[in-house]
């Protein structure tokens, strides 16, 4: 065999190594890639499942009635009018309209929605399930169906009893509990020390801007008649144990006796006006 004919055989060999080993090369990577594909697709399902499990379960008709019962408590006659937070956001729109995002930022909301967009989910059940509110039409505010009633300050004042000195915690249920014994509860306040008077109100308009001097973790309880609130100051309030009794006191006391010096008052400056408008007449006669 002449050295030529050996070349020509190995290079005829070294061309079917290359492309042997190319064949491989590109069946490695064809292989690596079907195994990166499977791969991600696992990856992707796994994320999918993942947001599936994290998907909020639907709400019950229970939960539903207790978020439409809720928010139409916070619009309510009972509640609105001593509300001055929601008042003044109610009065800060034309059409009473209130941003149900504020409505959903509070505590219970909160609890009651859990994961579930709050804005949306709101929306959709009040115009499906609620007779008293209306949805606007964008669906991100909320108001009353009727316009909202005016409210006699000094009859709320006249009607409501102070209390503190509890011995647990108080919370608007078991203060509502404990005083029901009295008579028909009409509202609950609780508050603690720091609270004060929302700002931004200018006129007062029930238990939320009612001034109390106590520094103590205390609740006003508001009755549907004065005599109610009477009688729950007198059986209620414990004065025979000074350190650990149970307080209970009107929150204005003597309202019959002040109304009677304000209109003895007033009848005192008409008198006076009368003997004045009467001097002067005798003086232009002179």
């Amino acid at each position: 065999m002449s050295v030529e004919t050996k070349h020509e055989g190995a290079d005829a060999i070294s061309d079917v190594a290359d492309a042997l080993l190319k064949d491989l090369s590109l069946g490695g990577a064809a292989a690596a890639g079907d195994a990166g594909g499977g791969g991600s697709q696992e990856g992707a399902g796994a994320t999918a499942a993942q947001h599936q499990e994290k998907a909020p379960k639907p709400l019950t008709d229970e939960q539903v009635d207790k978020i439409v019962k809720q928010v139409e408590f916070y619009f309510s006659d009972a509640n609105l009018p001593t509300d001055a937070f929601l008042v003044k956001k109610v009065r800060a729109d034309p059409n009473g309209f209130v941003p149900i995002g504020v409505v959903c930022g509070f505590n219970r909301m909160k609890t009651l929605l859990k994961k579930h967009p709050p804005i949306e989910t709101v929306a959709a059940i009040l115009r499906e399930h609620s007779e008293a509110l209306v949805v606007s039409e964008d669906g991100i505010r909320v108001r009353r169906a009727t316009p909202l009633p005016d409210i006699d300050l000094e009859d709320v004042q006249a009607r409501t009893v102070v209390a503190e000195n509890f011995k647990t915690p108080p919370t608007i249920e078991s203060v509502r509990e404990l005083f029901a014994a009295a008579g028909d509860v009409a509202m609950v306040r609780v508050r603690h020390p720091g609270m004060q008077t929302p700002a931004g109100a200018t006129k007062p308009s029930g238990l939320d801007l009612i001034a109390t001097p106590s520094n103590a973790v205390h609740a006003l309880i508001e009755f549907k008649t004065r005599d109610d609130a009477a009688r729950a100051a007198e059986t209620l309030n414990d004065d025979k144990d000074w350190r650990n009794g149970l307080r209970v006191r009107l929150l204005v006391r003597n309202v019959h006796k002040k109304k009677k010096q304000q209109k003895q008052q007033q009848q005192r400056l008409e008198g006076e006006h009368a003997e004045e408008e009467e001097d002067a007449s005798r003086g232009g006669e002179s």
